[in-house]
């Protein structure tokens, strides 16, 4: 449930910064990003939650380490993109797309998937006893 909500808040709050004539550059950009940070916070632990139960206990470590540097390279990606976008190479209208194309990936692929990843159950390693 708490990556249906993260996935749904993320979401919106891209859909919302992807209206087209929505100022990006105001005071009043900070209130849809913070359904978009409580969204993705949301989905730190049902992911790394998901990731440790698949994995057996001797694997604990190499698995967090993954998921550490997808956070890190996810973050250096954005933190690249964003510096494209505010070079002034980008228009408003490029970055608008992009925002709601982020948002219906949240939205119509995120929701889903994580109801039907939910929904599978316990895999056989998070059954093992510890």
């Amino acid at each position: 449930m708490p990556a249906v909500l993260g996935f749904l808040g993320a979401g919106i709050g891209l859909a919302i910064l992807g209206i087209s004539g929505f100022p990006l550059a105001s005071p009043v950009t900070i209130l849809p990003m913070i359904p978009i940070g409580l969204g993705l916070g949301m989905l730190f632990v049902p992911t790394s939650r998901a990731a440790l139960n698949a994995t057996p206990p001797a694997s604990h470590g190499r698995t967090s380490a993954l998921l550490s540097f997808g956070r890190l390279l996810g973050a250096a990606i954005g933190a690249g993109l964003a510096g494209v976008a505010l070079s002034g190479t980008l228009t408003a209208d490029t970055v608008h797309q992009t925002l709601l194309f982020g948002a219906g990936l949240c939205l119509i692929v995120g929701i889903p998937a994580s109801t039907i990843l939910g929904a599978g159950g316990t895999t056989a390693a998070a059954a093992e006893p510890r």
